[in-house]
């Protein structure tokens, strides 16, 4: 690479992450925001401005378990990159469901010193998914449901068979006895 290039690769890098269409996040070791992408802020309604110095709870929805943030924490400080879909709150308190990512950045020890998050908003994907195992399920009890009837009514048509043939062999006795 030649000096130009390493000049350049900063803004570069910077120009490239502005244009994502996933959301990018830095934080530092402990979780303080020194850096967002306009899809963060345009999907969120949180500028960079308001959101620097902050810690991403700030989009905490409460609705992922304790253990959810613990393994994050575990994964991220050992080195490790997590991922999870996460249900976030927007700051105009709407939810939507991200597919997130979040690897640590190392300094020349093998420190960790930032973590960098992206993520995509998957609450289409998730809402259709949602959809289909609510349907899915509601197929699967009218299924469960018809069996029931299905064997109900073999159990009156065997009913109806066997009364039958009462009925037959009664009549033969009639015939018989007259």
């Amino acid at each position: 690479m030649n000096s130009n290039t390493q000049c350049l690769l900063p803004e570069l890098l910077k120009n490239a992450v502005d244009r994502m269409s996933y959301h990018v996040m830095v934080t530092d070791r402990e979780g303080v925001i020194v850096y967002v992408n306009p899809a963060f802020e345009q999907t969120t309604g949180y500028s960079s401005e308001e959101v620097a110095g902050k810690n991403p709870r700030i989009l905490k929805s409460g609705e992922q378990p304790l253990e959810y943030y613990k393994s994050l924490w575990r994964s991220i400080l050992e080195g490790k990159e997590f991922s999870a879909v996460i249900k976030n709150r927007k700051k105009n308190g709407d939810m939507y469901y991200a597919l997130q990512r979040v690897s640590p950045i190392k300094d020349a020890l093998g420190n960790v010193t930032h973590l960098v998050s992206t993520w995509e908003d998957v609450t289409e994907r998730t809402n259709a998914q949602r959809k289909f195992e609510l349907t899915v399920e509601e197929l699967t009890r009218q299924v469960h449901a018809l069996e029931r009837s299905n064997l109900a009514i073999e159990i009156l048509y065997r009913d109806v068979e066997r009364k039958d043939k009462e009925i037959a062999g009664l009549k033969e006795q009639l015939r018989k006895s007259s």
